[in-house]
C-alpha cells in the first residue's frame, strides 16, 4: 500500500531537490532508468534535470541490458517490435523475378 501511495500522482509532491536527478525519484522501486552518462568521465550534462537515475551503481545499465537479452533468449520476454517481424523477413528474402525478365 505504501508503494501505491508513493506512485499515486495525487500524493506526489514532485521531484525531491535532495536527489541527484529528477530520474532518481523512482530509484529503489525497480522502475528507474539508469543514466548512461553519469558514470562516464565527462559525467551527465543535464545534472538535476536529467530524467534518468543518478543513484544506480556503475554498471547497472549494462547489467540490465544483459538480463533483458538473457530473458529474450529464454523466451520469457519478446523482443520489441516483433509483431509482424516474421512476415517482413519472409517478404524481404523473396526474389522478385519480374524485374529480371
Amino acid at each position: 500500500q505504501l508503494f501505491n501511495e508513493a506512485m499515486d500522482p495525487a500524493t506526489w509532491d514532485g521531484p525531491n531537490p535532495n536527489l541527484p536527478s529528477k530520474g532518481s525519484t523512482l530509484h529503489g522501486t525497480g522502475r528507474c532508468s539508469p543514466c548512461a552518462w553519469f558514470w562516464k568521465a565527462r559525467g551527465c550534462n543535464s545534472g538535476f534535470d536529467c530524467p534518468y537515475c543518478h543513484m544506480c551503481p556503475e554498471g547497472e545499465l549494462k547489467a540490465r541490458k544483459k538480463a533483458k537479452v538473457q530473458a529474450i533468449r529464454m523466451g520469457v520476454l519478446e523482443p520489441a517490435g516483433k509483431a509482424g517481424a516474421s512476415t517482413q523477413v519472409h517478404n524481404r528474402g523473396a526474389l522478385k523475378l519480374n524485374q529480371l525478365i
